[in-house]
């Protein structure tokens, strides 16, 4: 069987179920496996960096995603549902 090109995952779930402790296994699992992984922390007390092993000085560089209004816009386009879809920077 051959294995989906660009799958998406959404993790939910109440607060303490373990949505980043799988969120963080599965990217790691992809991961090793050769797979291109866009991994995005929305919780607001976001710590998937940290569950990945990002050095803290490198996860303090980062700008949330609520203060990238204008990137956010020049890489969506509305999709049929009133969501917008995003096209992360893939690596080449």
């Amino acid at each position: 069987m051959s294995e989906p090109r660009n799958p998406k995952f959404a993790v939910a779930g109440k607060g303490g179920v373990g949505k980043t402790t799988v969120s963080a296994a599965l990217t790691l699992a992809l991961v090793r496996r050769g797979v291109p992984v866009f991994a995005v922390d929305g919780d607001s007390n976001g710590c998937l960096g940290h569950a990945l092993g990002f050095p803290a000085e490198q996860l303090a560089a980062l700008r949330p995603l609520a203060e990238m209004r204008d990137e956010l816009e020049e890489r969506s386009k509305p999709g049929d549902t009133g969501m917008y879809l995003l096209t992360p920077p893939w690596p080449t």
